[in-house]
């Protein structure tokens, strides 16, 4: 049954974010014939309606990601990303208060910059990426450190796992949020 569909009182069945469960979305903008909602409770933003498997398997496809094909522009990108991954990891541990530990889940992962410099800091870390082509690279750097997961954020709900960090630099978590301890469990109580 799609988002819009109806159920089978003949009514169109709530919407809830995917991340929490809260059912208070309110509109941001507009990109094309999508809408931008923001949940009211974790600030988790998407697009309405989703994208078709078929539209990001298009979107997110092998050329995506900046450089692809070029090494030479890939390695100048892998240093500007690992920079930046640095960045944000020295904000989370200056909010923390203390050096990072435990473990990390990064939403749309990409390529795996920002999860392998939270692996070098010590973190266990865990990573989604929906294209399979960024998320085989993503592996391939975190190695035994971690582990990336192709899919989207549904498959590591249904893992009913527990994350001290949840970040995405999509969907701004990594900048209005720091969920301790108990994200899945606080996923499937919405």
């Amino acid at each position: 049954m799609g988002r819009d569909s109806l159920n089978q009182t003949g009514a169109r069945p709530p919407i809830v974010c995917l991340v929490c469960g809260g059912r208070k979305l309110h509109y941001d903008f507009s990109i094309g014939p999508h809408r931008v909602e923001e949940c009211a409770t974790c600030g988790l933003m998407r697009l309405n309606p989703q994208p078709t498997d078929e539209e990001l398997a298009s979107i997110y496809s092998s050329a995506y990601f900046v450089f692809s094909g070029n090494s030479d522009g890939q390695l100048h990108a892998a240093g500007l990303k690992a920079s930046t991954a640095d960045y944000y990891l020295n904000l989370l541990e200056a909010y923390v208060g203390c050096p990072l530990s435990g473990r990390l889940l990064e939403v749309g992962c990409g390529q795996g910059d920002f999860l392998a410099q939270a692996a070098a800091r010590g973190l266990s870390v865990t990573g989604v990426e929906y294209s399979s082509h960024a998320a085989q690279i993503a592996a391939d750097k975190v190695r035994a450190r971690g582990r990336v997961i192709c899919g989207d954020i549904k498959q590591v709900i249904a893992l009913g796992e527990q994350f001290d960090f949840v970040g995405s630099l999509v969907t701004r978590l990594v900048h209005r949020h720091v969920l301790s301890a108990s994200f899945a469990a606080d996923c499937q109580s919405g």
